[in-house]
């Protein structure tokens, strides 16, 4: 995949931004990812990101407050923490606890009774006060670019995320935290919290949250942890071809790191996946599932779509669809992909994760700007259902090497703890 385009976007964000990321640096760590989102063009998620960031979530703060300042309200463990914050990535979490505890070091909770577990807590330190909030409600009022050049509102900001950041550097210390695993280092807190443990020489270790296709390698680069794990040596070159040579060694791949959904299913029944129905024109887009979901029945096939994780409790972008007569999945991906004999769609991480589980896998080509590994091109017309025939090369599957990158954390932690 060619990501050629990053450089020349990030060298015009950083010429662009230049006094936000060097006169205020604390501001930049909580507000550039909407930043590159509104400067690549991804308008809409960028407002839908920047509309949940206005709410204020005032009791979480408080609990969070409380339970930073009244130690007993937290564990106090005598042994080293770990941090595991990968959301769907459920097996791959399962694998990863019991040897890292057979590491000398315990889970920082994300779950559980009491005040609030320390997990969440460390996020809610990042964005305590109001300064937040009130940038957020200024981007949404007035766009993000405006707020952005308000000196006295990023100043502000810039004030409170400095002492959010000694409190998020403290909290790391209090817990004994010696690694980090996430899915992201680009979201307020988590840039907040990869920041202070650079500072305190923890190791910050980033799963790609999916298989990259932005081209301007948004919520990916620049890479603000140690290091990058993509899910294949493909991607992991692809990504390092575009990064600035200090860079590169920091994007490594152990294998695929998710689930796969082997079956025999031979029946009928096709997954409809999408990219987030809100970026773009929602009417448009209703009316393309819906030639594509009349074009798999000329073909023979059943079909479902499967929401993004973004839409899914949109109520609007669900009665559009519904009054469209196009079924919605509400199950598990598991069941989704183990009952469906093929899946075509848009840009989405589950057409790769498709061609990983041995199913027949179609991208349309009008999104074929970014295409994937082990997914065939396909076009509306009179070719569609011949080509839905047409056997695929199934993806070749290095399994996760689990063995190698214990060792790796190992290795990268105790070179940190000299």
């Amino acid at each position: 995949m060619d990501f050629s385009a990053y450089r020349a976007f990030d060298e015009a964000f950083r010429a662009k931004y230049a006094d936000l990321l060097e006169g205020n640096p604390f501001a930049a760590m909580l507000i550039e990812k909407q930043l590159r989102n509104f400067e690549s063009g991804a308008l809409a998620i960028a407002g839908d990101n920047i509309r949940k960031l206005t709410r204020s979530n005032y009791g979480r703060r408080l609990r969070a407050r409380l339970a930073f300042h009244l130690d007993g309200l937290l564990n106090r463990e005598r042994e080293p923490r770990f941090y595991l914050k990968l959301e769907r990535f459920d097996t791959f979490k399962s694998n990863l606890s019991p040897p890292l505890t057979g590491l000398g070091m315990k889970p920082l909770r994300e779950a559980g009774a009491g005040l609030m577990p320390e997990m969440r807590v460390l996020h809610q330190l990042a964005i305590l006060g109001s300064a937040f909030r009130t940038f957020m409600r200024t981007a949404q009022d007035k766009g993000i670019e405006k707020a952005a050049a308000d000196q006295k509102l990023v100043s502000r900001l810039d004030k409170q995320a400095r002492k959010n950041f000694a409190l998020v550097k403290a909290m790391i210390e209090k817990q004994r935290i010696q690694l980090f695993i996430a899915d992201g280092d680009t979201l307020p807190f988590s840039r907040m919290i990869c920041a202070a443990a650079q500072e305190l020489a923890v190791p910050y270790v980033v799963i790609a949250h999916g298989y990259i296709q932005n081209p301007h390698l948004v919520g990916i680069a620049p890479i603000y942890g140690d290091y990058l794990i993509t899910w294949t040596e493909q991607q992991a070159e692809d990504v390092r071809q575009a990064l600035n040579e200090e860079d590169r060694a920091k994007v490594l791949c152990f294998g695929y790191p998710k689930d796969t959904y082997r079956s025999d299913f031979k029946g009928n029944q096709a997954l409809i996946v999408w990219h987030p129905l809100h970026d773009g024109d929602l009417a448009l887009q209703v009316e393309e599932i819906r030639g594509i979901v009349a074009a798999l029945r000329l073909a023979g096939y059943g079909s479902r779509l499967r929401l993004h994780p973004r839409d899914t409790k949109a109520s609007g972008i669900r009665a559009s669809i519904s009054n469209a007569d196009i079924e919605i999945s509400e199950g598990s991906l598991a069941d989704d992909l183990e009952m469906s004999a093929l899946v075509i769609g848009s840009r989405s991480s589950v057409l790769f994760e498709a061609a990983m589980s041995g199913k027949r896998v179609f991208q349309l080509a009008a999104y074929r700007t970014t295409p994937m590994e082990c997914v065939a091109p396909i076009e509306l017309g009179p070719s569609f259902g011949a080509a839905l025939t047409v056997d695929q090369q199934q993806g070749v599957l290095r399994p996760f090497d689990y063995e190698s990158f214990l060792n790796f954390l190992q290795r990268i932690r105790l070179q940190r703890s000299r």
